[in-house]
């Protein structure tokens, strides 16, 4: 499976009304960043980003299985398809040859670790059940480039643990967020502040932070702030550094720039 060096954020590209789209695969290319959320069975999840629904992250928590398959996702002066489970996510992913990366999410510290293990347990429980087997055969590459990720290093604790007990080899990512302000304003990211010291760049903390936690690669907000130097860093770490760009930046200039100093992905 060919990798490409965008990432679709929560598989949507400009001008699709909807979310988590696979036309967007195939049409653009590369692969599909999906928010993850555990339902309230503790056991289910729920590939869904809230705010699609005018709702908060408890609300999505505290949802049965049978109540989230009737979800619409609501957009300007309509409403469209489901929210997908997250089986049958990755399935279609693994259909279509589409690399995937899963952040985990929740309302708190505790909530976004169990939804991180449970992401892991579910992929190991998939691939116990031949779901990525073809003729008797299982292409190992489509579960080595899967990647998770989160903003709480509680939920990247989590799923390396996981990881090591299943004996899965997926990718582990950590999002470093804008400031220390901004983290510090988060639920579920602030214990991230104490991989931040004194004499630190913001940014050389974030390197730090997702090394020590031992991460395959960075997730970084904030474009403008990437050097030459901090991509080179990075790589020094053995990490990959991923950058998100928010639509109202997304330029080909801004693009080039990025992948001149090396930038291993582009999350749109």
């Amino acid at each position: 499976m060919e990798t490409k060096p965008n990432i679709i954020h929560r598989g949507k590209w400009e001008g699709q009304n909807f979310p988590n789209a696979f036309e967007a695969f195939r049409l653009y290319g590369g692969g599909v960043e999906a928010d993850v959320m555990l339902l309230s069975d503790e056991k289910t999840l729920g590939v869904v980003h809230p705010a699609d629904f005018k709702m908060r992250d408890p609300d999505i928590e505290n949802m049965s299985p049978e109540i989230f398959a009737k979800l619409k996702v609501r957009a300007p002066d309509q409403i469209g398809g489901a929210a997908p489970f997250f089986r049958e996510y990755v399935a279609g992913c693994y259909d279509r040859g589409i690399q995937v990366f899963f952040e985990a999410k929740g309302s708190t510290p505790e909530k976004a670790a169990q939804t991180a293990r449970q992401i892991v347990v579910t992929i190991g429980d998939m691939r116990a059940e031949g779901a990525f087997k073809v003729q008797g055969k299982e292409p190992s590459r489509f579960i080595e480039q899967m990647g998770i990720h989160s903003f709480s290093p509680e939920a990247v604790m989590a799923a390396k643990k996981a990881l090591e007990e299943t004996g899965l080899t997926l990718r582990l990512g950590f999002t470093w967020l804008t400031s220390a302000e901004h983290v510090g304003k988060n639920p579920i990211a602030a214990s991230a502040l104490r991989y931040y010291h004194e004499g630190d760049t913001w940014e050389n903390a974030g390197l730090k932070a997702a090394h020590e936690l031992g991460c395959n690669y960075v997730f970084f907000v904030e474009p403008g702030k990437m050097t030459p130097e901090l991509v080179h860093e990075a790589h020094e770490f053995g990490l990959e550094l991923y950058v998100f760009i928010r639509s109202g930046d997304n330029s080909e200039e801004l693009c080039k720039r990025l992948t001149s100093m090396w930038v291993d992905k582009l999350l749109f």
